[in-house]
């Protein structure tokens, strides 16, 4: 279920592990895990003009290590990082009108604007 198949899931095989920015921002970034293998995970979702996107796709040990250094300054970068690794891999999406669906060749990010 954390890979891509032709048969959708009908809720994210995946679970937060330990989220990486505040609850209340307009990106979330979070670590998480396949609920079935327990493969590690990154997990982002943006709240686009009050559609809210998410965004899943496994990742290795050095993509963890990316997503967790922490910021140079005080622009939150973990968002981009996130976007960047999504860009590169098969990721699921769960969009605010389709719901779930496979993008095989590197999803298109749509990043959550700033209020």
């Amino acid at each position: 279920m954390c890979e891509p198949a032709k048969k959708l899931p009908e809720v994210t095989p995946f679970e937060e592990v330990q989220r990486l920015t505040g609850p209340y921002e307009h990106e979330n970034v979070a670590f998480a895990r396949c609920k079935v293998c327990a493969k590690a995970a990154l997990y982002y979702s943006a709240d686009i003009y009050d559609d809210f996107w998410q965004y899943w796709c496994l990742i290795d040990e050095a993509e963890k290590a990316v997503l967790a250094a922490p910021d140079d300054d005080e622009e939150p970068q973990r968002p981009a990082r996130a976007r960047e690794i999504l860009g590169r891999k098969s990721t699921l999406i769960k969009g605010p009108v389709l719901g779930f669906e496979w993008c095989v060749d590197g999803a298109q990010v749509l990043e959550g604007p700033p209020w």
